[in-house]
Formats: C-alpha cells, sequence, structure tokens
C-alpha cells in the first residue's frame, strides 16, 4: 500500500538546475507487497517528468524510526517534501522529528573516507574521475551534517559548504567543486566527465581541504558544548 509521495531535494527547495535530478519520496505500508513505480510517476507534476528520475522508497516503519531517532534526513523530508500524495496522513502525523545528536558521528564518518583518497588516486591515478566525485559526496555531506550547528537551520544544498558559518571559507573555488559534483555525478549517471579533471587536480584540492574539515569539527564540537 502507498502512503505517501512527495518531492524532496533541490526541486523541493526550488533549487533545481539543469544538473538536477528529481528526488521523489515514496513510502509504503511495512510487510506490504511492491508497489509498481508507475503509480508513484502518476503524482509526478507534468512539468517534471523530463528530468532524471530517482524514487527513494522507504517502509513506514524506517521512516518512523527515523523521526524518532533524529536522523538528518528526517529532517531533510521535514523542511523540503512538497507533498502530492498523503492520503492517510502518514507524512503529516509525524510531526517534528527529534534532534539531530549525530552530528560529530556522520563528520566523522564522511571524513573517514576524505582522507582515504589521496592514497587511491596516487595508486590508481585512472580513478581520478570517481575519487574526485567521491571528495564532493563527502565534503558535501560534513557540511549538510555541520550545518546543524553552523547555519541558521540545517542546509541540504549542493552547495552547503559555502553556506557555513565559518571563520575560514571553503578552501577550494566554486569551480573546483562544481567540477568535483560534475564528477560525482557523471560516476552515478553515466553522463561525461567534465574535462581538466585528472590525478594533479584530484591531489591539489584533497591537500587544502584537511585544515578546514579540522575547522568545521572543532566549531560544531565547540557550539555543542556551549548548547
Amino acid at each position: 500500500m502507498l502512503l505517501s509521495v512527495g518531492i524532496f531535494g533541490s526541486v523541493g527547495r526550488r533549487e533545481n538546475d539543469s544538473m538536477s535530478d528529481l528526488d521523489v519520496l515514496a513510502v509504503v505500508k511495512s510487510g506490504t507487497s511492491k508497489i509498481d513505480k508507475e503509480i508513484v510517476i502518476s503524482y509526478l507534476p507534468a512539468e517534471y517528468l523530463p528530468m532524471p528520475l530517482s524514487i527513494s522508497w522507504y517502509g513506514e516503519n524506517r521512516i518512523r524510526n527515523m523521526y524518532l531517532n533524529g536522523e538528518l534526513f528526517a529532517w531533510h523530508i521535514f523542511y523540503e517534501t512538497i507533498l502530492l500524495y498523503d492520503a492517510y496522513h502518514f507524512l503529516e502525523s509525524l510531526g517534528r522529528p527529534e534532534k539531530y545528536k549525530s552530528c560529530i558521528q556522520d563528520v566523522r564518518s564522511f571524513r573517514a573516507i576524505f582522507d582515504n583518497v589521496a592514497s587511491q588516486v596516487t595508486s590508481m591515478p585512472y580513478n581520478s574521475i570517481y575519487e574526485a566525485g567521491i571528495i564532493y559526496s563527502c565534503v558535501r555531506n560534513i557540511a549538510m551534517s555541520a550545518s546543524w550547528y553552523l547555519c541558521a537551520r540545517p542546509n541540504f544544498s549542493r552547495y552547503s559548504p559555502f553556506d557555513l558559518q565559518l571563520e575560514s571559507p571553503c578552501p577550494i573555488s566554486r569551480e573546483e567543486y562544481i567540477l568535483a559534483m560534475k564528477c560525482r555525478m557523471s560516476s552515478q549517471r553515466g553522463d561525461a566527465p567534465p574535462p581538466g579533471v585528472d590525478a594533479d587536480f584530484v591531489l591539489k584540492i584533497a591537500s587544502v581541504l584537511p585544515a578546514w574539515l579540522d575547522d568545521i569539527e572543532t566549531e560544531v564540537k565547540g557550539r555543542m558544548k556551549n548548547g
């Protein structure tokens, strides 16, 4: 049984551009049979149908637990979802998620992945496109997690690293960041990789980010300590 359908992500934020997917949340009743994706698609506005579609399927119990645990994705849903179908008032009934409590753990988990990039691209320079995409994914996810403390409200934008309330700005340029973003999209979607990305590019941006990522963790811990 289908309980809820909504659009989130860049379209939910009204920030969609030529690089955007259409991120769709589909919530089904736990323990029921699989729903045909065409049923979900039938609720989507026609104007968005040409966009690449990405459906995130969740059972009601998993969503409910996300809200109870204060997971960051629950806040993503809470703040950004444009509801298209919620006949049983499932999402509406969940109210506000609990406070997000795993910021430091999440920051550190993505940092651990980031810290492995330089050695990976040094040993396998032909994987530069993939590793550049890993840098984008880690830096964005670290910034989204940290935004709980370093922005007025959680920031789920692709450009969240540039919106943090930190004394030190992101040390890579927006242009370099977008190249890494396009590398991630190339790896995920099979798009043509952007020109100008090689092992030297990856090692350059990987070398300037660690001190800034340290600053993020230090600032988050300070703000957590101060309430």
